[in-house]
């Protein structure tokens, strides 16, 4: 029977972890392979239909071999996500590591897709010669027209959904002003909380001298603290794990 000649391991031991590490190394170098095959391949295509004509024969084994990588992704992954961003291109997520050697191809590749507001593109299912055929005639020297996310207007992609690179630019900027925003708050938060400890230890020190401070500057500090722990509750909580240092005393009086 089937059944006599099965092993189960555990889960928690360490040959099942060594080797769930292993598939997972392994599955990111093949997929690594394919995404610079990927890049690789789109590269060759949109430097080539500067000077010949989608339809010309130069193009056949190239289409073809996009076409397998493309579509070896698709059915490892379920999905292919190809973006550009800032000067790398992301499969499903993950960074494309390309060479040395082959950083010019890429830069070359991501001015030519932003050129046409072209930041990506999005596949769920096979793709075919003729839809990325009529993808890189998005790229030719005469192409004067902008596609939209179906492509151009009398050469459609029916699998491909191009991203607007306007569009993911402009989303890029608004996620980058939040993060730098998120940061300046968590700056603030440790700027109040040093004035917090330096207030208390020059009001315990007036107390042992016999001289209390006014504590109305407190108010100030206090409303500051439940400002930042309504809005961001972790940076509170991160507050309280810090060690206070007199440089931090020192430079938030």
């Amino acid at each position: 029977m089937v059944t006599e000649n099965l092993k189960i391991q555990g889960v928690g031991s360490a040959g099942t972890e060594e080797a769930l590490d292993q598939l997972g190394r392994d599955h990111s170098d093949k997929l690594q392979a394919l995404a610079r095959g990927l890049v690789s391949g789109l590269y060759m295509l949109l430097r080539s239909v500067k000077m010949y004509d989608a339809d010309n024969n130069i193009f056949d084994k190239p289409l073809i071999q996009l076409q397998d990588a493309m579509n070896a992704i698709i059915r490892r992954e379920g999905k292919l996500d190809l973006m550009g961003i800032k000067q790398s291109f992301y499969l499903n997520g993950m960074l494309v590591k390309v060479d040395m050697a082959a950083l010019d191809n890429v830069k070359f590749l991501l001015d030519e897709m932003r050129g046409k507001d072209v930041g990506g593109f999005s596949l769920m299912k096979s793709i075919t010669v003729p839809e990325l055929k009529n993808f890189i005639s998005i790229f030719a020297k005469e192409q004067n027209e902008q596609a939209e996310e179906g492509g151009l207007k009398n050469k459609r992609l029916l699998s491909m959904k191009l991203a607007k690179w306007s569009k993911l630019k402009e989303k890029l900027e608004k996620e980058k002003d939040e993060t730098e925003a998120r940061l300046d708050r968590k700056k603030y938060a440790m700027t109040v909380y040093g004035r917090g400890i330096f207030f208390i230890r020059k009001y315990m020190e007036s107390l042992k001298a016999g001289k209390p401070l006014n504590t109305s500057r407190s108010l100030r500090i206090i409303q500051d603290l439940v400002d930042i722990s309504y809005e961001v509750r972790t940076h509170f909580l991160g507050l309280t794990t810090t060690p206070p240092r007199a440089s931090t005393w020192r430079t938030t009086r």
